[in-house]
């Protein structure tokens, strides 16, 4: 009996290790990163001015694809990059519109809630499908949540007023619009939670496919997002391994 206990604990450390090793950055680097990625996403449009709007139905949601990850140092020394072994796409949701106002030609927009997945996979083949409508990861985008999950995140207060999760401002000037938002993060999990942490802070500047320097973009998405998310790389607590190894003593 114990040499099979022995056998399957094996198993699971090289399983780990090997999971573990799937991924890293470059010269095993730690400090301030920025993640660059790009979001299509799908709001609910068009949308009412006021106040506390917020009834617990999405009202944002998207997918998104990781292009590099870059020292945030004042370098930019590019720490991973996508390529045809290895990519990280993702999907953000559950966000829920609490007010919308109007300054001048700015549409101020405050969100509540939300999710944000990123997924590690080993076969390269993300692709902006989809429409209007079609929720991401029910089998419309199978590619955005396929391999592993990487991590996993929930959008928390503080980047503007009370409740606020996501905070946008929309030029309704330009055509097709532009604007900019933010929004914090707490890492909550995924295979490589110990990696980072423990929050991100993300930017958007958001334009609709066809304004000058947004890629366009098929099947009805309706806008697209450049984003940098700001978090830092750290090196695991040795307590953290300290408890797994007297876990996995103890199951022994």
């Amino acid at each position: 009996m114990k040499k099979i206990l022995a056998v399957v604990l094996g198993l699971i450390f090289s399983l780990a290790a090997s999971q573990a090793m799937a991924f890293s950055l470059a010269g095993g680097y730690t400090g301030p990163i920025k993640v660059k990625f790009s979001n299509y996403e799908m709001p609910s449009l068009p949308f009412a001015l006021g106040e506390g709007q917020a009834n617990g139905t999405e009202d944002l949601w998207g997918i998104l694809y990781v292009t590099t990850i870059l020292s945030d140092d004042g370098n930019d020394t590019i720490l991973w990059s996508g390529g045809p072994t290895e990519e990280l796409t993702g999907m953000f949701y559950d966000l829920d519109l609490n007010a919308a106002r109007m300054f001048g030609p700015l549409v101020e927009v405050d969100f509540v809630g939300g999710l944000l997945d990123i997924y590690l996979d080993a076969t390269p083949d993300f692709t902006a499908v989809g429409g209007p409508g079609v929720r991401c990861g029910l089998g419309c985008y199978p590619t955005v949540t396929d391999g592993g999950l990487f991590l996993s995140m929930v959008f928390t207060p503080g980047v503007h007023g009370d409740g606020t999760t996501l905070h946008g401002l929309i030029d309704s000037m330009t055509l097709p619009i532009t604007g900019h938002g933010s929004g914090f993060l707490a890492i909550t999990g995924g295979s490589h939670q110990y990696m980072f942490g423990p929050s991100a802070h993300q930017q958007n500047d958001v334009c609709t496919p066809g304004a000058p320097g947004c890629i366009p973009v098929g099947y009805g998405w309706p806008l697209k997002s450049e984003d940098p998310m700001r978090m830092t790389a750290v090196v695991p607590e040795p307590s953290t391994i300290l408890l797994l190894g007297a876990g996995l003593a103890g199951l022994g």
